[in-house]
């Protein structure tokens, strides 16, 4: 596939035809201000966390040195990226000053997007899609601050779900709501494959709903530590350390501002058992050009 070089074994496929725009994200502020090493190293102590995902520090982490994010990383061909925003949902709940929280209609219509999907427990927030009677409920939400270029790392998993109803995604969305034209990159997304092997990254762009995937050989209901470095230039994809690959085609590249965004989205009315998506830090940098340097 032009435009994209990868990790072995990690091309294919499409994603799923995306709703028309605004049908499957609601209606976001755009009010936040706007503004691209071959692996990325976990800060000290991170690397040694559980399988599980749980912190031996708990809640301090906030202050333990170990476990702060760099303020300022050089990333993939010398790319300079500076710390804007981060969030170790160490606190009792959602930080609503950070983070819009979904309360609208479901992914593409289906089910309902609601707040109280959405809780923080033992400093990893947690999505939890379910059947509330006849209603499949889930939830999403969208971090304030929308960026041309920068760096998002995270660190996440899903829960298997044999009802295939369910996908989590982590991406980026347009701030001005265009889609597909301006974009959307899928950082991580499971699809409602039951076992969440493999998952992969898209890009979207154009008019058409044009896409370039990576496919990751890995399980997704396993934590997984994923980045993503956007510049003028490219979209570098990272995953638990390694580079996954690299997209470079000119059309694919968005030039406008994104904001994050967490997802357990709907792709059905009904699902079987609850299932929840999990994600225990999310870290944003701004692109500061490249050559210059930490």
């Amino acid at each position: 596939m032009a435009g994209i070089a990868a990790a072995a074994g990690t091309l294919g496929g499409s994603d799923p035809p995306r709703p028309a725009p605004g049908a499957g994200h609601p209606d976001l502020p755009a009010e936040a201000p706007s503004g691209g090493a071959t692996s990325f190293p976990s800060v000290a102590g991170e690397a040694d966390l559980p399988a599980d995902g749980s912190s031996p520090l708990g809640g301090a982490r906030a202050t333990n040195p170990a476990f702060l994010p760099r303020s300022c990383v050089e990333g993939d061909g010398g790319a300079v990226f500076r710390l804007a925003a981060f969030d170790d949902f160490d606190d009792a709940e959602v930080d609503t000053e950070s983070w819009y929280v979904y309360d609208s209609e479901g992914n593409a219509g289906y089910g309902l997007r609601r707040p109280s999907a959405i809780t923080t427990r033992n400093g990893r927030l947690v999505i939890t899609a379910r059947m509330e009677g006849d209603t499949l409920v889930s939830g999403g939400m969208a971090h304030n601050l929308a960026q041309t270029y920068g760096r998002w790392e995270f660190r996440v998993r899903t829960d298997a779900d044999p009802s295939a109803a369910t996908s989590g995604v982590v991406l980026t969305w347009p701030a001005s709501g265009n889609w597909p034209v301006d974009g959307e990159n899928d950082i991580y997304e499971t699809w409602t494959t039951p076992d969440r092997f493999p998952f992969s990254t898209f890009v979207h762009f154009g008019a058409d709903n044009d896409q370039e995937q990576l496919v990751h050989a890995a399980d997704g209901t396993q934590w997984h530590d994923m980045a993503m470095e956007w510049t003028p230039d490219a979209i570098v994809i990272f995953r638990d350390g390694q580079w996954a690959g690299r997209i470079t085609n000119p059309d694919a590249i968005p030039d406008v501002p994104h904001h994050l965004t967490v997802q357990l989205d709907a792709w059905t009315d009904r699902m079987g058992d609850p299932v929840s998506m999990e994600v225990d830090w999310v870290r944003v940098y701004r692109y500061d050009g490249g050559g210059g340097g930490c």
